[in-house]
């Protein structure tokens, strides 16, 4: 071997940390831009709402509702109508470009979690396998949506969350509201750490609302009315009223009779809600570990997913992320992954390529059956790792108590050994 050609393996082994993240960086962005061209329904709307917008004069369309995503969401629409660069291109770009920092974040948050360094094998790995899921790809390249950016700050609510800046945590929160009303699905894990930690004041929650209400602060100023914000988020609530829409809902087993189960699947949900906040409260269910504390915010996602109606295609996107992280921490995790990341596609599938439903109430039992056995799989998880503490504490304690006794004896010993002489001449004193 040449001297030249060792030197440079040599570098490559040194750096390879480094050059595996830049490649690949490199081919996730060529798979990216092959779907720039790709125009699906509801990336048709977002063009129609940017014209609607430009024609209204940009900022000062804001005076008006155009679509029915957010008001930020529409705010960013009408800056990039004074950018001269084909709105297709710029929209896919943006989405896309979330994909990067979103999968920076969960390599991140679980790299710091099990207290790994960063941009090593563990934070590649991650960082790899959330940047080439295919619904990650799919959705922003392709598909032109925007699930990436609620998700990443939804990621940094948790990250801040389990790290204990709880003003970032809230703040991040508010932005994700903003941007997406999906990010309910993380509320109320963050209300039930609310209560379990007994560490932050709820009035970090008024944080949370400040950031979404000022969100929309230059709509206002267009004339839009001061509650806009909000009143986006209820027309998106009434606008579907359908028990599911292309998702595997656990409504899929009942029917779509919106009229006779809308109610019952809220009130279902809050009180699915209600029992693994009881259960959190019981000590059936810990949150202290990295690993605890994300398997309980996922099942708390995956609850409202499952039970909540309305539930469409997309909505899965946070918890097949968060599923792939746990992965990371014990394999028994990549089952569930697996599953949800496959009927995720299939639901993709259903609506980007074909109008025929192939999802149905068998895939809605199977998705309800996993969640069961995930529910089962992380509380006992918990009580091993509680009775093996107590084990553990129970053995510190009685080494501990034999060691004082055995150190006792010893001082007792000691004691004898020195009186014994002291009596002794004392006694040869009397006599003489």
């Amino acid at each position: 071997m040449f001297k030249q050609e060792k030197n440079l393996l040599e570098e490559l082994t040194r750096d390879k940390d480094v050059l595996f993240f830049l490649i690949v960086t490199l081919l996730s962005i060529m798979v990216r831009i092959s779907g720039r061209e790709m125009i699906t329904g509801d990336f048709y709307a977002f063009l129609t709402w940017y014209d609607t917008l430009k024609a209204s004069g940009g900022i000062a369309g804001l005076a008006n509702t155009t679509g029915d995503y957010s008001v930020l969401f529409q705010t960013i629409l009408a800056f990039l109508t004074y950018i001269p660069i084909n709105v297709v291109y710029l929209l896919k770009f943006i989405f896309a470009f979330f994909d990067y920092p979103l999968a920076l974040m969960a390599a991140a948050t679980v790299c710091h979690m099990k207290k790994q360094k960063r941009f090593g094998a563990c934070f590649n790995m991650v960082y790899a396998l959330v940047i080439f899921m295919p619904t990650v790809i799919i959705n922003a390249a392709f598909w032109g949506q925007c699930d990436s950016i609620y998700t990443f700050f939804c990621l940094l609510t948790l990250f801040y969350l389990y790290k204990g800046g709880y003003k970032r945590a809230f703040l991040f929160l508010g932005i994700a509201f903003a941007f997406k009303l999906q990010t309910v699905f993380i509320l109320p894990f963050v209300v039930v750490y609310y209560i379990w930690k007994k560490d932050f004041s709820i009035l970090h929650f008024a944080i949370t609302g400040a950031v979404f209400w000022l969100s929309g602060i230059i709509a206002y100023l267009q004339g839009r009315g001061a509650g806009a914000a909000v009143d986006m988020y209820a027309g998106q609530a009434a606008m579907f009223p359908r028990m599911w829409m292309n998702f595997t809902s656990f409504w899929m087993i009942f029917g779509n009779d919106y009229q006779t189960f809308g109610t019952v699947a809220l009130i279902t949900a809050l009180t699915v809600c209600g029992i693994g906040l009881y259960a959190v409260m019981s000590g059936y269910k810990d949150m202290k570990t990295g690993e605890s504390f994300l398997n309980t915010c996922v099942w708390f996602a995956w609850a409202m997913l499952l039970f909540l109606p309305e539930m469409h295609e997309r909505y899965s996107f946070i918890l097949d992320i968060m599923l792939v992280m746990l992965c990371f921490f014990d394999t028994k995790y990549i089952k569930f992954a697996a599953l949800s990341l496959f009927l995720s596609l299939l639901s993709y599938g259903t609506f980007l390529v074909t109008s025929n439903y192939v999802i149905g109430s068998t895939h809605a039992m199977v998705y309800t059956g996993a969640w069961i056995w995930y529910s089962y799989m992380i509380v006992k998880k918990d009580m091993q790792n509680k009775n093996e503490l107590e084990t553990v504490l129970e053995t510190v304690s009685e080494t501990k108590s034999e060691t004082l006794i055995e150190a006792d004896e010893e001082t007792a010993e000691e004691t004898e050994t020195v009186e014994g002489p002291e009596e002794t001449a004392a006694e040869n004193s009397d006599k003489n």
